[in-house]
């Protein structure tokens, strides 16, 4: 069975706009999530990147539970739920295990399985799946570098990357689409 994997943050779901109210929150400062244009957007507040670890870690359980999913997600996922193997693959901190499962549930979206990992392209290979869905401008080059096919969610901060095996997603109701070209079956 084709196997696929889904990213949460800022693909699945609108984390950079929690975020950014969360971090306006402590520090004061009146960012929009408009402003939002490049992937450590925390830069904007003047963090490095152990300061946003310290923040995140104290608001991360508000944060992701007040991010919401993107336009027509849950119903693809639904959709693809029924069809593939599908598989939760998100590189948030274990910490944040239960608000995730709580949030999914709320949404009532459906998964064979989940996985907290920063090393996406080890656990594909190991896992045998067959196509990441993410945001992450930096999984994307791993993937391609490597031969391996990558759908990548349009963010601002992920435009300038092109490659044969990188399929753009402006929405997720173009996912369906996309994975059968990727796939070479009708879904």
């Amino acid at each position: 069975m084709y196997h696929i994997a889904i990213d949460l943050d800022n693909t699945l779901l609108d984390t950079s706009k929690a975020c950014i109210t969360q971090f306006n929150k402590l520090t004061g400062i009146d960012l929009f999530p408009t402003d939002e244009n490049y992937y450590r957007y925390y830069e904007f507040y003047g963090w490095n990147e152990e300061m946003y670890e310290v923040a995140y870690k104290q608001m991360g359980n508000e944060i992701h539970w007040e991010s919401d999913p993107y336009p027509y997600a849950v119903e693809v996922v639904k959709h693809l739920f029924q069809r593939y193997q599908l598989t939760i693959l998100t590189a948030r901190p274990d910490l944040f295990y239960d608000v995730t499962l709580k949030w999914l549930q709320l949404h009532d979206i459906p998964f064979h399985d989940i996985m907290f990992e920063r090393e996406k392209f080890r656990i594909c290979e190991s896992h045998n799946i067959d196509l990441l869905i993410d945001d992450a401008p930096h999984y994307a080059e791993e993937f391609s570098s490597k031969g391996r096919k990558f759908m990548i969610m349009d963010q601002p901060y992920n435009r300038n990357i092109n490659h044969d095996l990188i399929h753009r997603v402006n929405e997720w109701k173009d996912v369906i689409g996309i994975i059968a070209e990727c796939h070479g079956t009708r879904v």
